[in-house]
């Protein structure tokens, strides 16, 4: 699986808000969506793939655009 990247809790609000600004602009491709997603939500890609409902090799595919 892929490794989880922490965001310090001091800055999550200004990550959250940049990620929102960068979706919102059309900056972002599909796998970076779901990774910054899965990363502000501080899981691993087995535990988003698990929530999102989708199997962890799908997610992990979509993340590295294969």
């Amino acid at each position: 699986m892929g490794r989880r990247s922490k965001i310090a809790k001091e800055i999550l609000p200004e990550a959250r808000e940049r990620f929102y600004q960068d979706l919102q602009k059309g900056h972002l491709s599909l796998a970076e969506t779901s990774r910054r997603m899965r990363e502000l939500l501080d899981l691993d890609q087995a535990e988003y793939a698990k929530l999102i409902k989708i199997s962890a090799r799908t997610l992990i595919d979509l993340e590295t655009k294969k």
